[in-house]
């Protein structure tokens, strides 16, 4: 007698079965993928953001360490044509075009920080957002238009002419909040912290000198990523030094970095 074994394949249920299955785990697969694709993009784009923040303090940092330092002449009173009380441009010497006489000669104050850049009468756009940084020393002998930079204005006399020379710093400072650690006494100590818009930034003794030297600043910046496809539901309150600043939900990451920066040549007067 001959046998015949029945043979049986794959119930429908079966195949529908497995294929869901194979779906769940393919999505699955895909969605762990997408995630760790996003994590990568995000630790680039926080890494960038701290390589600028970075590079935007250390040029901070020089330029305010080297405040008050006046090379060979040791001392700001010994520079001649210094502005003096009563005079801005005492040997009327030929002043940059953009700025005032008052702000290049103005060697008393090797730091002065304030609320707005309207104060130094340089033609900048004003820009009650940020605070701004004025730094005086004997220094040694827009390619982002998307992002917000942070700039710097260099007296040069390499033309005929002294003149400002404009760089571009650093890409992707978005506020540049500043607080000055001043000597109120007269020890030579810092011993009170000022806001840029505190007044008492600007009280002068009859030489023209700071009543409060700055003797270090507080710097708090605040990079932004270039790409805008990060989600940001709503705007978010930061606390920059003490003051509020509501960031856009514009899709941008940020990136809050802060450092206090001594005076080493700050001069109590001259």
């Amino acid at each position: 007698m001959i046998a015949v074994r029945a043979e049986r394949g794959l119930t429908l249920i079966e195949l529908l079965i497995a294929m869901t299955i194979g779906i769940i785990i393919t999505g699955t697969i895909a969605q762990a993928l997408a995630l760790s694709s996003a994590h990568f993009r995000r630790s680039q784009a926080l890494a960038q953001m701290q390589e600028q923040a970075d590079v935007a303090l250390q040029f901070l940092a020089e330029d305010i360490r080297h405040a008050g330092h006046w090379g060979l002449a040791g001392d700001a009173a010994l520079v001649a044509g210094r502005s003096i009380s009563g005079d801005d441009n005492p040997l009327t010497l030929q002043q940059p075009a953009r700025c005032s006489a008052q702000f290049a000669l103005n060697l008393a104050h090797p730091v002065e920080v304030a609320a707005d850049t309207a104060r130094w009468a340089c033609g900048l756009a004003p820009d009650t957002g940020n605070d701004s940084l004025v730094v005086r020393y004997a220094p040694r002998s827009s390619r982002f238009p998307e992002q917000p930079v942070l700039r710097r204005l260099t007296l040069s006399a390499l033309s005929t002419r002294p003149t400002f020379i404009d760089e571009e710093i650093s890409a992707g400072v978005e506020r540049l909040v500043l607080r000055a650690a001043v000597d109120s006494t007269g020890d030579g100590f810092a011993d009170l912290t000022l806001s840029a818009n505190d007044p008492r930034l600007a009280q002068f003794d009859a030489n023209g000198a700071p009543l409060m030297p700055v003797l270090g600043i507080h710097v708090t910046m605040v990079n932004r990523s270039a790409d805008t496809h990060w989600r940001t539901p709503a705007p978010q309150q930061l606390s920059l030094a003490g003051r509020a600043w509501m960031a856009p939900a514009d899709g941008r990451l940020r990136f809050v970095s802060e450092q206090f920066i001594p005076v080493h040549n700050a001069m109590r007067a001259l």
